[in-house]
């Protein structure tokens, strides 16, 4: 993705991005705001609002095979693929999750995922020599992130089973 010209393909993409982020709160200049949830108080699992990124997801779509914009093609594959591994992973409760691990999980994971985007957006308005660098250090931190997340889910299940 060397060499990024700003043309209305990415444009369009930046715009897409831009207005998944104001629906958790962002504001140019500053990071978005996600919603929180005392869960204890309420004794039930949290579920983000999914649904913006739900929207934004479709929309990436039409990015994919864009003749006009390889770079937009290639973060809108990228997002998708983020976007439905999480809702693979996340997407149903277990019996075992007393604690609500797969709530706490869901939450950290649609702040990463906002911040993933906050920084995306960043980098392709910035449009640089350095936006490759930026997309994949954004990319490596979310997955640094979401893997410590699902880790953690992981040696709650193992507790789980070996009490069973």
């Amino acid at each position: 993705m060397t060499g990024f010209n700003k043309n209305e393909v990415l444009s369009d993409l930046i715009t897409h991005i831009t207005w998944c982020l104001e629906q958790y709160g962002y504001v140019e200049g500053k990071d978005a705001k996600v919603q929180s949830f005392d869960q204890e108080e309420h004794g039930m699992n949290f579920h983000p609002n999914w649904s913006a990124l739900r929207t934004l997801q479709n929309y990436l779509y039409y990015f994919i095979g864009q003749p006009d914009s390889k770079q937009a093609g290639g973060v809108a594959a990228l997002l998708i693929h983020i976007i439905n591994g999480v809702f693979s992973d996340l997407c149903t409760d277990t019996s075992w999750d007393e604690k609500h691990v797969i709530s706490d999980a869901r939450k950290k994971t649609h702040e990463a995922i906002i911040k993933l985007l906050e920084r995306f957006k960043d980098a392709l308005d910035r449009s640089d020599k350095n936006t490759d660098r930026k997309l994949w250090q954004a990319f490596c931190s979310f997955e640094h992130e979401y893997a410590q997340i699902l880790s953690h889910i992981n040696e709650e299940d193992m507790v789980s089973i070996a009490n069973y």
